[in-house]
């Protein structure tokens, strides 16, 4: 193991396995919820819980418009020095401001035809609620990933990856069975589960977020000065806007999927596709392990030291691809976004 792993700088591998432990765990618990909702409340209630995370995922993805991948690039650059991080500061108002004015217009549009919605692609006019209950929690998930994101630039990797993938599920499991055993099986406990598990999840990053900054003010009083490039608006939709339709790309070849299978078919079919999908899933844990550990050291060392920036894109790309990393192109396909 130690011959295998030498090649490696050792926060490559430490974060990499931090990093494929929590998405396990995450799956492992994933799958304990969807076998306890699927036993006590049958596929369509799965389906229809599955549809409503995926309309939360989808108008949050809209919303964000490319500035989570933004927040990510910038914090992992301007970490470094007491101007960066007050510069982080504004941008990152400025960013989630903006994020959150694109989030509400998506939670009132997602109000406005909520019942359409819900005959069309939830099997019945009753799972209205499911719409409305998705269109209060848009607006948080989207601060929620933005918060992620900035964890994930400044180092706090594995608190990230917790919030990404281990909290909200194990939070979810575990109200939804104390709500069953206090008050039977109503399948509203379901996704009244999953709100108080996002709530909680908001609380916690807007908690850190603030302490964080408050800490970096504190301690960089007396640090030395250093320059620091304030993006504007207008600079910040430029990097943003690629970067969004890049994201909206892959979501239009990967998860519109769900949508078309939920308008065709019914949401039992959906929770077996998405059971499938995330089954097979699982061989994607080193690639994507990998790109959340090497993407914020992309952005660090373009800014500070080229030469490190350059092992750590062999590194990163040697762990995923071997010997195919060697060929160019796939050196800029992994570090292009982060520049």
């Amino acid at each position: 193991m130690r011959k295998i792993l030498s090649g490696y700088s050792s926060e490559l591998v430490r974060g990499v396995a931090s990093v494929a432990g929590l998405r396990i765990l995450g799956v492992l618990i994933g799958y304990a919820f969807v076998l306890m909702v699927a036993r006590i409340f049958g596929a369509t209630a799965l389906g229809q819980y599955q549809l409503t995370i995926q309309v939360i995922g989808t108008c949050g993805l809209i919303s964000a418009l490319g500035f989570n991948q933004l927040t990510l690039k910038y914090s992992a650059r301007l970490k470094t020095s007491r101007e960066g991080w007050r510069s982080l500061r504004k941008l990152c108002k400025q960013w989630a401001g903006i994020a959150s004015l694109a989030a509400i217009a998506s939670s009132i549009a997602l109000a406005a035809f909520a019942e359409e919605l819900a005959i069309h692609f939830f099997g019945g006019a009753e799972a209205k609620e499911y719409i409305l209950l998705a269109s209060i929690l848009v607006p948080f998930q989207v601060l929620t990933n933005l918060a992620c994101e900035l964890f994930r630039g400044i180092g706090l990797i594995s608190l990230s990856e917790y919030l990404r993938s281990i909290h909200v599920r194990v939070i979810n499991f575990l109200v939804l069975g104390l709500l069953i055993l206090v008050g039977g099986k109503n399948v509203d406990f379901v996704l009244q589960s999953f709100v108080i598990a996002s709530l909680s999840a908001f609380i916690l990053v807007a908690l850190v977020a603030s302490i964080k900054f408050r800490e970096k003010n504190r301690s960089d009083q007396n640090a030395p000065s250093k320059n620091v490039e304030m993006l504007s608006l207008k600079q910040s939709l430029a990097q943003s806007l690629p970067m969004y339709q890049s994201a909206l790309l892959i979501f239009a070849s990967t998860q519109a999927l769900v949508y078309i299978l939920a308008f065709f078919e019914t949401p039992a079919e959906v929770a077996k596709y998405n059971v499938s999908l995330q089954i097979a899933n699982l061989a994607n844990f080193i690639f994507a392990s990998v790109v959340t550990v090497s993407a914020p050291m992309y952005s660090r060392d373009y800014s500070e030291n080229r030469i490190k920036l350059e092992a750590s894109i062999k590194e990163s790309s040697k762990m995923i691809f071997g010997r195919v990393a060697r060929h160019p192109w796939v050196l800029q396909f992994l570090v292009t976004p982060y520049y």
